[in-house]
Formats: structure tokens, sequence, C-alpha cells
């Protein structure tokens, strides 16, 4: 079986979100960063996206292990707005990996507000609407 890695910046971090989408907990993860790309909210949602930015850093998570049945369950979580693509992260061990992740399309990266994304904030407010009770 064919596996590929996934760099999160946003919801799919949190635990309770990419077992809801994957019906399973990845069992491998890590910090990862992204150079380049720059996450922000949309506008009047509460999750984020990236595009590609000079000298902006995204930090996340590197899964690994994700299989084909998996990234059709992202792509369909992910949605219109967003594309995967691949791209080169560092690992917080000084690592490079290549890794899918969902970048916004660039006829919808007008709807990144200027706002960062903030975890704990989404995690009060806004995690109940992604998982099931």
């Amino acid at each position: 079986m064919t596996t590929a890695n996934l760099f999160t910046y946003g919801t799919l971090m949190i635990p309770e979100v990419i077992k809801a989408v994957l019906k399973r907990t990845p069992d491998v993860y890590q910090r990862a960063s992204l150079a380049d790309h720059i996450c922000r909210v949309l506008t009047d949602e509460s999750f984020p996206g990236i595009k590609p930015a000079r000298d902006e850093v995204t930090p996340g998570l590197l899964y690994k292990n994700i299989s084909e049945e998996d990234l059709t369950l992202l792509d369909e979580y992910e949605g219109e707005l967003f594309q995967r693509n691949k791209v080169t992260v560092l690992t917080d061990d000084g690592n490079r990996a290549i890794a899918w992740s969902f970048v916004i399309k660039p006829q919808y990266a007008h709807l990144l507000s200027n706002q960062g994304w903030n975890w704990e904030q989404f995690i009060e407010e806004g995690l109940a609407s992604y998982v099931p009770e």
C-alpha cells in the first residue's frame, strides 16, 4: 500500500477533527513548518487557508502514513476552495519532507483575511461544529 505525508496547518492539526475526517487517528506525526506560505483566516469563517508568500513561514503538523483513501476523504473535506499541492516542509528535527498540503486556489485567495488563525480560539469557539458529539 502506497502512503504519503500530509502537512496540516489549521483544523486538521486538531486530533478530534482529523479523526472525524479520516475515521481514524493517524499514528505518526511531528511538528513541521512550510516556508514561503502565509496562513490566514478566511473572511467570515473560522478556518484558515494558506497561500504562497515570500519570507513567511506557516507552522503545522506533518502526518505520515496517509493512504490514498485518506487523501480522497481529505479532498472531500477541503472542498472547492482548496487544491492539494505537493510541498516541502522542514520538520522540527531539521529534516526536509515532501508532503501534500491544501493550499487555497488562486481564484479564492481574495477570501483570505489579514487575520492569523488562532488555534486556541478555534478550539473554544469553533471546534464543536467540526466534530460529531
